[in-house]
């Protein structure tokens, strides 16, 4: 009998997970069909789906294109992957993302392993995101140390505007 390292175990073991979750995603979300594409066929629609994609610049547009092209279903499981990605990221444990996203601590798991021994897409990405929102937090905490009394402006103005603040960076904090 043949010894796997950890890192093949883990591997047949992902690979295993991936086949069950494919099994169980086209019966739940979307009917697959049971008649396999050619390699070069499914290359070929693959990079035409990535450049179609990558062709398109606007928020709006896209946002237009997903609610065409994919059901509220699909859409909603894209969205908590990658949340699950940006979550990691920042250092949340699986708990936190349970309660967060309800999600099972399996997909959390299974994207966990897909940041670790993926291409590193998923992780360079969720990164990206985490900075981010890091950074918009950080320049609002900057600009709350500016806020002092103006002359003249009454000071109820004052402590509304720090208020305001206070409550963006803690929403930016919250967010994804």
């Amino acid at each position: 009998m043949n010894k796997t390292s950890a890192l093949e175990h883990t591997f047949l073991y992902h690979t295993s997970l991936d086949y069950i979750d494919t099994y169980q995603y086209s019966y739940i979300v979307t009917q697959v069909s049971k008649y396999k594409l050619r390699v070069e066929v499914e290359q070929r629609i693959y990079e035409l789906l990535s450049d179609s994609l990558a062709k398109i610049k606007d928020k709006g547009e896209m946002n237009n294109f997903l609610d065409d092209f994919f059901s509220p279903t699909e859409k909603t499981v894209m969205a908590k992957r990658l949340a699950i990605a940006v979550l990691l990221s920042k250092g949340n444990d699986y708990q936190e993302i349970r309660q967060i996203l309800r999600v099972t601590p399996v997909t959390i798991s299974k994207m966990n392993l897909r940041m670790k021994y993926g291409n590193g897409s998923v992780k360079k990405i969720a990164d990206k995101i985490a900075i981010s929102d890091d950074n918009k937090a950080l320049l609002q905490e900057l600009a709350s140390v500016f806020d002092v009394p103006t002359k003249g402006l009454p000071i109820s103005d004052y402590h509304y505007k720090v208020r305001e603040r206070s409550q963006k960076i803690n929403r930016l904090k919250k967010e994804i």
